[in-house]
């Protein structure tokens, strides 16, 4: 049972606690309701966690008390703010743990919080902030020409697309790509929803053969790609 107790009931108009060791306490309210728990300690199993965009990460909770004779079983909720997992716990002997994953979609720096929730025999804790770092995830960049040969003077019938894609699903790049015929810029092309295109403009080029490119700069959350091989087209 993780959801509202007894203890959560009156937990608002608590007035005094007494701990008469670490096995158990004893909390009154206003109206001289006094109930009996256990103390919790509330810990990550890691002092950091380090992850990139998109990447489930696992994070490690622990749950201890004084009391050894129960086990401190249950759920404890983890947040860094704006995504959240619960872990179920398991153990013996007064301290139990477990794990849950999160995934952020934005680069940053988040400060995870533990809560273990109040229940009938273990009062609830707070782990002190550990910190979650998010860094740039890569992207991979692929290109695909609607025409190996266009005739000059009509080249506008040659398309070209760009997928840019993330290194975990979930976030899209966005961004531009720079799409060159060898050393010609085609055109400058903006991402929507991971993907650019680009049309050719007649007599853009002159006649000749030519090696399509896509190059994708990257944003704040995706390294910068680029075509692993060339594309010919032939003007």
């Amino acid at each position: 049972w993780n959801g509202p107790t007894q203890a959560d009931s009156y937990a608002a108009k608590i007035t005094a606690i007494s701990c008469a060791s670490p096995e158990f306490c004893v909390a009154v309210d206003a109206e001289n309701y006094a109930f009996v728990f256990a103390p919790t300690i509330t810990t990550f199993t890691t002092t950091s966690v380090q992850s990139i965009v998109g990447q489930s990460v696992s994070i490690g909770v622990q749950v201890t008390s004084g009391l050894t004779t129960r086990t401190t079983g249950g759920r404890v909720q983890v947040t860094d703010g704006i995504q959240s997992c619960t872990a179920s716990l398991s153990g013996s002997n007064g301290t139990s743990s477990g794990a849950c994953e999160l995934t952020e979609q934005i680069r940053g720096n988040y400060s995870l919080l533990a809560t273990y929730g109040t229940n009938s025999d273990f009062g609830g804790s707070v782990s002190t902030p550990t910190a979650l770092t998010v860094g740039n995830a890569n992207s991979t960049t692929a290109l695909v020409s609607s025409a190996g040969r266009v005739t000059y003077g009509h080249e506008q019938i040659g398309t070209i697309s760009v997928t840019v894609s993330p290194q975990y699903s979930g976030s899209e790049p966005t961004g531009t790509v720079t799409l060159k015929a060898s050393s010609t810029t085609l055109c400058l092309a903006t991402l929507t929803a991971g993907t650019a295109r680009c049309t050719l403009l007649a007599r853009q080029l002159a006649a000749g053969t030519y090696h399509l490119t896509a190059t994708y700069g990257g944003s704040a959350d995706f390294y910068g790609s680029a075509t692993a091989a060339p594309t010919t087209l032939t003007v």
